[in-house]
């Protein structure tokens, strides 16, 4: 792992520390099992971001890469709650719901006024190679080689991809969570910190991952 690399992680975990402590430390009235479940996304949201940030520290790869599927789903389950069909709620809440990617992208993206913002951040490419990592694909299991060498092999620009994906993701929900719950000057707060971290971060693709 490059110099640069620990630097993102690190920059990744200390503002993901900070957005957490926007709203862990006020104290937030749920008055509906939607507003219970998207707490209870966001919680585990973190709590996958800050395991990933470890895992890549030490690098420990295939472990924060498998999680990166199951953080992806929080943050779209996390939207969906507040958005969906009483029906489809009662389905998440009994885990009956099955996410679609490219389906439920569009919800969001048309439900929350986004643009293309969730579809374009779960491209085709992105989440077959998401579904990969997390059930030992063949993803995973060519980044075991390096050349005839069993090692972990994870070029620089997949580990910033994931890095930034994931602070993406916790932005985005503590997003989600202060306007919802009208949290003003934290969401306030929550833009700027994540737009600080943008401009400093190092330029990285959108997270097509090569599956060959």
């Amino acid at each position: 792992m490059n110099m640069d690399i620990k630097v993102e992680i690190d920059r990744a975990a200390k503002v993901g520390q900070k957005l957490e402590d926007l709203v862990s430390g006020k104290s937030v009235t749920t008055t509906t099992n939607r507003d219970a479940l998207l707490i209870g996304f966001w919680s585990l949201i973190f709590d996958y971001s800050k395991g990933m940030m470890l895992l890549l520290s030490s690098q420990f790869y295939a472990s924060a890469f498998a999680q990166w599927r199951p953080l992806v789903e929080a943050s779209i389950r996390s939207h969906l709650v507040l958005m969906v069909s009483d029906e489809d709620f009662e389905r998440i809440r009994k885990d009956d719901y099955r996410v679609n990617f490219k389906e439920d992208a569009k919800r969001i993206d048309g439900a929350f006024g986004l643009g293309q913002l969730f579809q374009n951040f779960l491209a085709p490419d992105a989440t077959d190679a998401l579904h990969s990592f997390t059930h030992s694909g063949i993803v995973p299991l060519r980044r075991r080689f390096d050349g005839k060498d069993v090692v972990a092999n994870y070029p620089d620009k997949e580990l910033l991809a994931l890095i930034n994906t994931t602070t993406s993701c916790v932005y985005m929900v503590t997003n989600l969570v202060t306007k919802h719950f009208k949290l003003e000057q934290e969401s306030k707060l929550a833009s700027d910190l994540f737009e600080e971290w943008s401009r400093a971060s190092i330029e990285a693709p959108p997270p097509e991952i090569e599956v060959a």
